[in-house]
């Protein structure tokens, strides 16, 4: 899809393709299991897998939008105060009438009430985010000098690392269960949880990364409806906010956009548009919160379970294990 929005390109530049995803002891750094990548995924999944920084994927999106003179692009505004009179839209701020609204702002939507009374909620973990250069003697002691993906499981927690940048660093994600303190996006981090969790792990040194945030993890459930006839649809997470077990928020909502852009060319009204939207993408948005559901339950696992579990990841080879998320990665659109 990026490829075909123009935006490949741009982003790999700087983006990184991991040569696999390793499951990882926190314990002792042993690897469980390894999803292959590289040109393997290439070849299976007809395009690259690849890492970025979300700053990355943001410029590369920026520098389309404003080469496309048919994007007014307005920043720091907020979505409020949108009139919805008959079968249109309109702002006080424009002359202009539209005929849908597409509410894309987010976990925390204020569009959201115009559809459903459900909002986002809390699920009781934190995200404890950091960059380390891939320079640092923790990065190489850890992660060595290939570049892969790595995801250290523990008993109630876990933590992903992968490369960004152009390979010049690694994004550092620690997620931990947590109480919900005060809305809101990067707030300061708690470095005695940190140090706590990594704790007889070879995680330790990533304790010296710069920067280290905690962002509280937000869901929002399943709705009944992500649109209110005949003008304002939900998209991405306004409609559909997913833990990031998964890693999959950012690509359902592109997904969205490339879905919504199909059956709005193709609908013979914006009503039969919402409807088809909806019928195709609600199903493919639960089977990915089932499977990070799974996730967090798999890499969260201790005792008998966590056995069962290495035990299971030891036999499935790498073609088994690229076949498992033939689902996830070789979709494509109807």
């Amino acid at each position: 899809m990026l490829r075909n929005l123009g935006i490949l390109d741009h982003l790999q530049k700087i983006a990184v393709q991991p040569q696999a995803v390793l499951l990882r002891s926190a314990r002792d750094g042993s690897v469980k299991s390894r999803l292959p990548l590289g040109e393997q995924a290439q070849d299976r999944w007809g395009a690259s897998y690849l890492t970025c920084h979300r700053a990355d994927l943001q410029s590369a999106l920026l520098e389309c939008v404003t080469a496309n003179r048919g994007i007014k692009l307005k920043l720091d505004a907020l979505a409020q105060g949108f009139c919805f009179t008959g079968d249109r839209v309109s702002h006080p701020l424009s002359d202009a009438q539209f005929d849908l609204l597409l509410a894309a702002d987010g976990i925390w939507s204020g569009l959201r009430k115009e559809v459903t009374s459900l909002d986002a909620r809390f699920v009781g973990r934190i995200a404890y985010r950091a960059m380390l250069s891939a320079d640092h003697p923790a990065a190489r002691a850890i992660f060595g000098t290939t570049p892969n993906v790595h995801a250290f499981m523990a008993a109630g927690f876990h933590t992903v690392a992968y490369p960004v940048s152009g390979g010049t660093a690694y994004n550092l994600v620690v997620v931990l269960p947590g109480n919900e303190t005060q809305r809101g996006w990067v707030q300061g981090a708690d470095l005695d949880e940190l140090r706590h969790a990594f704790k007889s792990t070879i995680l330790a040194p990533l304790i010296a990364a710069d920067g280290w945030s905690q962002w509280p993890l937000y869901e929002v459930p399943p709705l009944e409806s992500w649109s209110r006839p005949p003008n304002l649809l939900l998209t991405g997470d306004a409609a559909h906010g997913l833990t990031p077990f998964a890693a999959q928020g950012a690509a359902m909502a592109i997904e969205d956009a490339s879905v919504l852009a199909g059956v709005l060319d193709d609908a013979g009204s914006v009503a039969e548009a919402l409807a088809k939207f909806e019928r195709q993408r609600k199903p493919r948005i639960e089977q990915v919160r089932r499977r990070a559901g799974f996730n967090s339950f798999a890499w969260h696992a201790a005792g008998p379970v966590a056995l069962i579990r290495d035990l299971v990841l030891k036999h499935r080879t790498g073609a088994k294990l690229m076949a498992d998320f033939d689902w996830l990665y070789g979709w494509r659109e109807d």
